[in-house]
């Protein structure tokens, strides 16, 4: 369970628009890297075209206040594997670029090329997922810390560049997915899916390491 949050200028809500419903509907995370471009999980993204998505940022409440923004391109990990959720990152080019000004919305930076936590590092994730046993999306942004567990704890379940963290009720919920985790003012991971055939809050979470992907995020910002 994370609680309510008044920081995390990067955070940001991807949105799918259903135009047949007349209603927008807010489904996953992301972190501002630039003024043109955000970073989410592939998974979160998976199927959809850049008409259908965007995104809102610079305020932590989820349905008012901010802006919103309109996705120009995705870039989707090229090894990202549905199955296993390896290589579980996207990048999105935003059309027109974003309005940071500082005090709302800023960018953060990247890890270190090839880092990623290690046992016992505590991590800050913040998003709009649920909350156990509440179905229903945060209407202000969390955050809570999440300690790095051993991979022993986590079982045969992770990929070598996937970390997980959490559990004894603090993990990942629905809407979590693309959230980001920040260690020393850093992206060092984004949210993907929590352990355990029950999925309780009891289980860790699993994340992708930003690390091992930050010269192929490079890149694409270029």
């Amino acid at each position: 369970m994370m609680k309510y949050s008044l920081i995390f200028l990067w955070t940001v809500l991807a949105i799918y628009w259903l135009p047949i419903l007349a209603i927008n509907n807010g489904f996953c995370g992301g972190s501002i890297l630039s003024g043109s471009f955000v970073l989410t999980s592939a998974s979160c993204v998976d199927g959809n075209e850049p008409q259908d998505l965007s995104i809102r940022y610079g305020s932590t409440h989820r349905t008012y206040g901010g802006k919103t923004a309109f996705v120009e391109q995705i870039f989707p990990h090229p090894q990202y594997t549905p199955t296993s959720l390896d290589n579980d990152l996207a990048v999105l080019k935003i059309k027109e670029g974003l309005s940071l000004d500082q005090k709302t919305s800023k960018s953060i930076d990247l890890a270190d090329m090839d880092y990623c936590p290690h046992k016992d590092d505590v991590v800050l994730v913040s998003g709009w997922g649920t909350q156990e046993h509440n179905p229903h999306l945060a209407d202000i942004l969390k955050d809570a810390n999440f300690t790095v567990r051993g991979n022993s704890k986590c079982g045969q379940a992770l990929t070598e560049k996937q970390f997980c963290a959490g559990g004894f009720g603090v993990a990942l919920e629905y809407g979590d997915n693309g959230d980001p985790a920040v260690e020393n003012l850093k992206l060092v991971g984004v949210g993907i899916w929590r352990l355990g055939i029950y999925q309780s809050s009891q289980e860790p979470s699993v994340f992708t390491c930003v690390g091992y992907y930050a010269q192929w995020i490079k890149d694409i910002m270029k």
